[in-house]
């Protein structure tokens, strides 16, 4: 083993090792930063698709088919992250709670409610 000699040591850039150390980075903790990265660039598209009705496991199915690896789980945390980072309410959430339940539109404020009975005049 050879002994390292005081003047080997003068030539190396400390400073230079540092800032590649602390540029390192876990391959787990690299993929999850990336995928963060590419579900924020998605997120108004999932969010308008959610919005017409898409189910969250086909646009997850359609990610995985786009080579992006995500599970249902981590789509959902992904999009709670990302809708609490732009102030918005959690895309779906509402949607599944009223889902089945129509809301009619345009309603005279004259016209019998649902399961009122009508006063018939002879």
């Amino acid at each position: 083993m050879a002994k390292s000699n005081p003047s080997d040591v003068s030539k190396v850039d400390i400073e230079a090792l540092k800032k590649v150390i602390r540029a390192l980075e876990s391959p787990k903790v690299k993929r999850e930063r990336e995928r963060a990265m590419q579900f924020e660039l998605l997120y108004e598209g999932i969010r308008n698709q959610l919005a017409a009705g898409v189910s969250k496991s086909t646009i997850v199915a359609a990610l995985v088919g786009g080579s992006m690896s995500i599970s249902n789980s981590v789509f959902d945390k992904l999009l709670a992250a990302e809708a609490k980072r732009r102030g918005e309410p959690m895309p779906g959430k509402d949607d599944e709670a009223c889902e089945g339940v129509r809301v009619p539109v345009n309603i005279s404020p004259n016209a019998p409610q649902a399961g009122a009975k009508e006063e018939v005049t002879e």
